[in-house]
């Protein structure tokens, strides 16, 4: 299966249509908290709230559990790190 990282996601259209196309979203970033809900609905993705996650991050060896499921970075996408990437299984 193909797969793709959702950058600047919006609530999803650019997700649906890779989806008619066989190709699913790993993870998606997007910094609005209403597009963030549409999007999440929209495609039964998960949501991870980027400050959260980052204070958590230092305080604890953080890692994800594995899902089928789209991560939804909520945050800015300047804050986004290679290694948190890496980390989404």
């Amino acid at each position: 299966m193909l797969t793709s990282i959702d950058l600047f996601s919006g609530p999803g259209g650019l997700a649906t249509g890779f989806g008619w196309a066989g190709i699913k979203p790993l993870i998606a970033i997007e910094w609005s908290d209403h597009t963030v809900q549409t999007y999440s609905k929209s495609h039964g993705a998960e949501i991870l709230v980027l400050e959260d996650f980052l204070l958590r991050e230092r305080e604890t060896n953080f890692t994800f559990d594995k899902s089928d499921k789209t991560l939804l970075i909520h945050g800015d996408i300047r804050k986004v790190s290679n290694e948190l990437i890496k980390k989404n299984p």
